[in-house]
């Protein structure tokens, strides 16, 4: 029984990662809509996976973006004249 949901789960999720990736503006409807079973269920976390890895990339590609953790490139060099 519990394969049966985990398929219809994972079916669900491939499904919303893709149609959020194709159809943005449908992918929205989808995600504000109630659905309770497994396969609705996964399609939301699908939806959802997709706008959280497209936040990751524009943080990758943004030349504004600083990560903190990062060491600073810039050093400090006093040089002796």
């Amino acid at each position: 029984m519990e394969d049966k949901q985990d398929e219809k789960f994972i079916q669900g999720f491939n499904e919303g990662f893709l149609i959020a990736a194709s159809l943005p503006e449908l992918a929205k409807q989808l995600s504000n809509t109630e659905m309770n079973d497994d396969r609705g269920l996964g399609l939301k976390e699908g939806i959802a996976q997709y706008e959280r890895d497209r936040g990751i990339e524009k943080q990758r590609k943004s030349p504004l973006t600083k990560d903190s953790s990062e060491p600073s490139k810039e050093k400090d060099i006093d040089h002796e004249r």
